[in-house]
């Protein structure tokens, strides 16, 4: 199948799909993280009471603490659920140098289960076969920004039965990917945001097995802002009142289906 070799600017799409007109779909578009006034828990660093692992610092938190990730004790081969409590902050030092490695084991490389999470600041790499990078499921209000993802397979965000979800300013490196994958998949959600998320494959090869985001029996969605080149679909969609708009896409072989 021919690549197709131009780019696609989706200025602005504003889909209908069923009934009812949301004006105010957009106003997720910039929604600020959590103010927090709990505690702040360490990992990995050198002074007392650090936490060696993530996990140990989750299950030790409290309603609205902060937890900082140093980058001095990366990579951190970790699974992590984060089950304690509502409104946690997960925060790496550099998001190049703070990485969270699922060695392919057979867990989602994170699962959220609170509302309020917040997770900023890492490289999330190493999902297994058939489970994700960052698994939110049943959850509201969480949001994922400013991460690195590189996955090999499967799903590297996913995003089921949650509301008010934001996926703002994260890059996707689809280079060593050797089966299909989605980079961004929100189903059965609503009045989430996606948006200045980044998604390429490093090599400038083109890779006909993968797509970008993918939007599935979703309501009063966003995507906004995104550049997404070489992969097979750059955006797939279906629910209702889903708003598209300045999105860049480039070297696919379908830009929006």
């Amino acid at each position: 199948m021919m690549l197709i070799r131009k780019t696609i600017i989706i200025v602005t799409i504003l889909l209908f799909i069923g009934t009812g007109i949301i004006p105010a779909i957009a106003q997720n578009a910039e929604k600020p993280l959590p103010t927090s006034r709990g505690n702040w828990l360490y990992v990995g660093g050198s002074g007392p009471g650090n936490y060696t692992r993530i996990q140990d610092a989750i299950d030790a938190s409290h309603e609205g603490d902060i937890i900082f990730v140093y980058a001095t004790s990366s990579p951190y081969d970790e699974c992590l659920v984060v089950n304690k409590t509502i409104n946690t902050q997960l925060i790496g030092e550099n998001r190049n140098t703070t990485v969270i490695d699922g060695q392919q084991r057979p867990y989602d490389v994170i699962t959220v289960q609170k509302s309020g999470t917040c997770i900023s600041g890492f490289s999330i790499v190493n999902n297994s076969l058939n489970y994700t990078c960052v698994l939110m499921n049943y959850t509201s209000d969480c949001v994922l920004k400013e991460n690195n993802f590189q996955t090999l397979h499967g799903k590297a965000d996913t995003i089921l039965n949650s509301r008010s979800v934001t996926i703002k300013k994260n890059s996707f490196d689809i280079s060593i990917a050797d089966d299909s994958i989605d980079c961004i998949y929100l189903f059965n959600s609503s009045l989430c945001c996606v948006y200045q998320n980044d998604i390429r494959n490093e090599k400038q090869l083109m890779n006909n097995i993968c797509q970008g985001i993918v939007i599935e029996k979703c309501e009063k969605t966003t995507i906004i802002s995104n550049n997404i080149s070489f992969v097979r679909n750059g955006i797939v969609i279906s629910g209702d009142t889903i708003l598209i708009s300045q999105n860049t896409i480039t070297d696919t072989i379908v830009g929006l289906a």
